[in-house]
């Protein structure tokens, strides 16, 4: 964030989906996003281990998410971007 002694970083606006508001995305496009969380989640690893980044949360876990970012599916089933999140052990 320009100005500010803290940066900001927002990742979900890159995970977003919904080019047709009703269109379900692609399967691809879930396994795509939890690619993305696993290789944000090292980067953010290396950023907290030298002092520069204090928090990383995800948006959120429960349906409703913007643009499919939660990590349910509507049916209450993990997506694969929830077991990135459940295995991460830093």
């Amino acid at each position: 964030h320009s100005g500010s002694e803290k940066p900001i970083l927002i990742s979900e606006g890159a995970m977003g989906y919904y080019p047709v508001p009703s269109q379900t995305p692609a399967p691809a496009f879930y396994d795509c996003q939890a690619r993305f969380a696993a290789n944000l989640l090292t980067w953010a690893e290396g950023k907290k281990s030298n002092g520069k980044l204090l928090g990383f949360i995800w948006y959120t876990i429960a349906t409703n998410g913007w643009r499919e970012t939660d990590l349910l599916y509507k049916n209450g089933t993990p997506k694969p971007v929830y077991y990135i999140w459940r295995d991460y052990n830093p």
